[in-house]
């Protein structure tokens, strides 16, 4: 993306048609800091091979290696669905890492029809549950289970969604507003992530819809009111700064990964 912002939008559509959910963040902003540009040229020009190397990084040989990827993973994570870890506690504590780091990158490279079968075999791991049902959310677009299991699940899975092309997802209305849910709700507005639940008129939900921001700004909780001061009157942009690089060394942001073992709701 350094080397070919424009193709953004190209990439990002072929990765939605082949089943790939990983977030296409916008580095075009950094691409125009003519110090980076002048660093890279100058890259270019130290390293002879340089220029060969990321001319060879097309579209398809993404695609390609993604879906080598996934066809490799799948089957290990099969094998070791296989395994039998009830022979003593050391051998599932084994499979267990293991099980995590293939099912949490499948999670961005399989089918929705595939996550949905691993999904039921997970679940029955208490170790996997939450993965388990980020799949499950994923796949079925319900998220009644995730938005109970706290702000890093609900991200993780809306992460994915909204790689996908943002389909709008379902929610129990019967499921009770609790400040973890209420939470997790914010996180679904913030990233743009529609749904069916009822609308909810609370001081959390008004800042992150950008509403009534100067009552907001009078609010007795300190979070609320600081934030709706340094937000100011603007119309909210979560979704172009969550597509979009702060700077050129921002690494790519694989929240499943990097989030969604420190759920703590669940």
């Amino acid at each position: 993306m350094l080397a070919n912002p424009t193709k953004k939008d190209t990439l990002q559509q072929s990765f939605q048609r082949n089943n790939i959910r990983i977030p296409i963040v916008d580095y075009s902003d950094a691409v125009k800091d003519s110090n980076y540009l002048q660093r890279f040229q100058d890259w270019m020009r130290k390293y002879k091979w340089a220029t060969k190397s990321v001319k060879s990084i097309t579209i398809n040989s993404l695609l390609a290696q993604a879906k080598k990827c996934e066809e490799s993973f799948s089957v290990r994570l099969e094998n070791l669905l296989t395994e039998d870890g009830s022979s003593s506690p050391y051998a599932e504590k084994r499979i267990t890492p293991k099980l995590r780091y293939l099912s949490g990158r499948l999670l961005y490279l399989s089918s929705r029809e595939y996550l949905g079968e691993i999904s039921e075999k997970l679940t029955n791991r208490p170790d996997m549950y939450l993965i388990a049902k980020t799949m499950e959310a994923v796949a079925f677009r319900d998220f009644t289970d995730v938005l109970s299991m706290g702000v890093n699940a609900t991200h993780s899975a809306a992460q994915l969604v909204r790689a996908e092309g943002n389909e709008p997802v379902r929610i129990d209305n019967d499921i009770g507003l609790s400040p973890v849910v209420e939470q997790s709700l914010a996180v679904l507005v913030i990233n743009g992530v529609q749904h069916n639940y009822g609308a909810i008129n609370t001081e959390l939900m008004q800042l992150v819809a950008s509403t009534g921001m100067k009552d907001l700004m009078k609010s007795k909780n300190s979070f609320i009111r600081e934030f709706a001061c340094l937000h100011g009157l603007s119309e909210p942009r979560h979704q172009y700064f969550l597509d979009s690089s702060f700077d050129r060394d921002e690494e790519l942001a694989m929240d499943v990964l990097n989030q969604l073992q420190r759920s703590s709701h669940c």
